[in-house]
């Protein structure tokens, strides 16, 4: 079953990458991936229990790594059916890279994110097809944001 109510919606947001989009601006590439992900995947298609799961990837140097700001964490609170992930990507390559690197450096930390959420999850939660889904939906060359 299928939802088709917005009110029904269960939401997966992917953030901006912290630190790297304060320094250096958005990524208009990146936006609109997030974007298309934020608007093509229900969280109802993969399982009941979550209704909202956030995550933010964070990009900073190595230097500032420790500093608290940008220190990851991982919230999950199944009551609520909530999560809230913050796991930090390498920089340096990042920073590197060209726009597909960039994307898929993002798909990796929400890849990992989701595991940190399917570990906590003793419900059913269809964890491998929502990472394949959204690998294959940040890679696609379709602008279009329907549902497929």
């Amino acid at each position: 079953m299928k939802s088709k109510d917005k009110f029904f919606e269960k939401t997966l947001i992917i953030n901006q990458p912290k630190y790297y989009t304060k320094e250096y601006g958005e990524i208009k590439e990146i936006s609109e991936m997030i974007e298309k992900l934020s608007r093509k995947i229900d969280l109802f298609d993969y399982t009941f229990f979550m209704i909202y799961i956030s995550i933010t990837p964070i990009i900073v140097p190595q230097d500032m790594r420790d500093n608290v700001e940008y220190s990851e964490k991982s919230l999950v609170c199944l009551s609520k059916g909530i999560a809230s992930i913050s796991l930090q990507s390498d920089y340096e390559e990042y920073h590197s890279g060209d726009t597909e690197k960039k994307k898929q450096i993002i798909i990796e930390n929400v890849c990992k994110s989701l595991d940190i959420v399917k570990n906590k999850i003793t419900d059913e939660f269809d964890c491998e097809r929502l990472k394949k889904d959204i690998s294959r939906i940040a890679f696609s060359r379709s602008k279009g944001f329907d549902r497929e």
